[in-house]
């Protein structure tokens, strides 16, 4: 039983440094976008700096508040702009109620 542990503890440990290794090329700053991969594959470039973002859609809100990135939120949902209860929309109602619409959300 102690062999077994081990040799399926060697193989756990050899696997998770499997995923440090790799191409360790060199970044240029010369590119001015990133590309993102969200969790279902779909990709886009967005600008490596970013100033403002426009929150749509069921949570982004959310992520952005929890990513202290309120300060570049630039529009909102109406159905932001009312507290609900949340932790995160208490904090915040009044900035989020002070920035522009961009659409009813909540549909």
């Amino acid at each position: 039983m102690k062999k077994i542990m081990l040799t399926i503890m060697a193989i756990f440990i050899i696997s998770s440094f499997a995923g440090c290794i790799g191409d360790s090329t060199p970044v240029d700053d010369e590119f001015t976008t990133v590309k993102i991969v969200d969790t279902i594959g779909r990709e886009v470039a967005v600008p490596k700096e970013v100033n403002s973002i426009v929150c749509v859609g069921s949570g982004s809100l959310r992520l952005l508040t929890y990513l202290d990135a309120v300060d570049m939120i630039s529009g909102v949902e109406y159905s932001e702009t009312k507290p609900t209860g949340r932790p995160y929309s208490l904090a915040n109602t009044k900035i989020y109620s002070s920035l522009p619409i961009i659409g009813q959300g909540g549909q």
